[in-house]
């Protein structure tokens, strides 16, 4: 059996006005599936069809006496549409993709975490 291969492909729009704060807003969420004999990958030529998302991540930053205070806020809204001829009830669906969607929210912030640490030379687990 072949894989398929899925890429998603994330229009944002960043802010970043006030100072001590960035904002993200993910503007257009677009799966797309992988040609594996090219390498190219072909987006939905209207992504709302199929998916729609809402997703703001806001990142602030305090200047303390001692360090830094950073608070990292993230907030998604998922609509997967699938056609009613689909053969797999809603429940087991929401059943497979939801743990999916929790633990990607869930490490992509870790990560962004991990990540500003590494950057500010920080001791593992100090910020």
């Amino acid at each position: 059996s072949r894989a398929i291969h899925f890429q998603v492909r994330l229009t944002c729009r960043i802010t970043n006005k006030i100072p001590g704060r960035v904002e993200v807003e993910v503007v257009e969420t677009n799966p797309g599936i992988k040609d594996n004999a090219t390498g190219k990958v072909e987006y939905q030529a209207d992504a709302s069809e199929l998916i729609e998302t809402s997703t703001v991540v806001v990142m602030r930053w305090r200047q303390l006496a001692n360090g830094i205070r950073v608070s990292h806020q993230a907030s998604q809204h998922f609509l997967l549409k699938l056609p009613g001829w689909f053969p797999v009830p809603d429940g087991m669906v929401e059943a497979v993709v939801r743990p999916f969607v929790e633990t990607s929210i869930s490490t992509s912030q870790t990560a962004v975490i991990e990540r500003f640490a590494r950057r500010l030379k920080l001791p593992q687990g100090k910020l």
